[in-house]
């Protein structure tokens, strides 16, 4: 599903949802492999599209969705740090401050 949402072809839900490259995010690039050759996520974009339509769907819903999905991907790419005191938890790399800041 993952896949499905970020090799579409629709520019809109690209900024709608914040999405990047498939390689970007790290739940999807660990294995190294990106793309399935002979397989084509945006023509299985579209079907899944149509069936949320034919199961009528609401595209709020559908919205909601997609979001969900972003989110979890987004988060896949956070890391976090625990101090030595315990008293503090950092969180390093954080994708809305960009690699290598630390927010405490």
């Amino acid at each position: 599903m993952f896949h499905l949402l970020l090799f579409q072809k629709n520019k809109e839900l690209v900024d709608q949802f914040s999405l990047r490259p498939a390689s970007f995010y790290r739940y999807l690039n660990q294995s190294g492999c990106i793309e399935i050759e002979g397989v084509c996520d945006a023509a299985k974009f579209d079907a899944l599209r149509l069936a949320f339509n034919v199961l009528h769907i609401p595209s709020n819903m559908v919205d909601g969705i997609f979001s969900v999905l972003s989110a979890i991907l987004w988060l896949g790419n956070t890391t976090f740090q625990v101090s030595i005191s315990l008293s503090c938890c950092y969180c390093r790399g954080s994708v809305l401050e960009g690699e290598g800041n630390t927010r405490e």
